[in-house]
C-alpha cells in the first residue's frame, strides 16, 4: 500500500470516462464513481506479506483482499470492516495515525452529479428514434420535478419509510 484513500460521497452510477480510452474494453459504458482523496504515505505495506495477520479479518463477502494476500481486483468500492482498517493503520504505524483521526470526522456526501445524470438520460430518450414519441413525451414530463419532489420529501423524511434506506443516493 503506497497510499490511503477516503472516500468523501457516497458511489453514483456515472459513465466510464472518456480519458480511459480502450482500457477496460471489456466494462461497461456505465460504472460506479466516487469522490475520493489520497495520501501518499512513505512507509510502504505489502498485504501479502501480513496475510497472516489479515486473513482472519477478510470480510465474506466483498474483501479487497484474497486468503493468500493477492489483491482483488473485481472488488472496488468496499467498506472495510473497522478490525481490518485498525490492523493495517498500525502495520503503516505512526505517519497514519493523523490520517486515520481525520477519516474518522469524514462526512459522507451525496453525489453532486446526480441532477447532471439525470439530465443527459432525459436527453437520451428525448433523442431515441427506438422510443415511440409518445413513450418519450411520457417518461420525460414524469421526470420533469423529480429533482424538486425529492428535495421536498428529504426535507421531512430522512430514510425509506418500507426499506430504511438512508443513502440520499439510493433514495431518489
Amino acid at each position: 500500500m503506497s497510499q490511503w484513500e477516503f472516500a468523501h460521497s457516497y458511489c453514483w452510477e456515472s459513465p466510464k470516462p472518456l480519458e480511459f480510452g480502450t482500457t477496460g474494453e471489456n466494462w461497461e459504458d456505465i460504472g460506479w464513481k466516487v469522490q475520493v482523496s489520497f495520501t501518499k504515505i512513505a512507509n510502504k505495506i505489502r498485504p501479502k506479506d501480513h496475510i497472516e495477520i489479515l486473513r482472519p479479518l477478510l470480510p465474506a463477502k466483498y474483501s479487497p483482499l484474497q486468503p493468500n494476500g493477492n489483491g482483488l481486483q473485481s472488488v472496488y468500492l468496499t467498506e472495510l470492516p473497522a478490525s481490518l482498517a485498525e490492523v493495517i493503520i498500525g502495520l503503516i504505524g505512526q505517519e497514519i495515525a493523523p490520517i486515520a483521526l481525520t477519516a474518522r470526522d469524514v462526512k459522507t456526501i451525496p453525489t453532486d452529479d446526480l441532477g447532471l445524470w439525470e439530465r443527459k438520460l432525459e436527453r437520451e430518450v428525448a433523442n431515441d428514434a427506438a422510443v415511440l414519441e409518445t413513450d418519450r413525451v411520457a417518461i420525460i414530463r414524469a421526470r420533469n420535478g423529480q429533482g424538486l419532489f425529492r428535495d421536498r420529501v428529504s426535507q421531512i423524511e430522512s430514510r425509506c419509510r418500507i426499506t430504511g434506506v438512508d443513502n440520499p443516493a439510493h433514495l431518489a
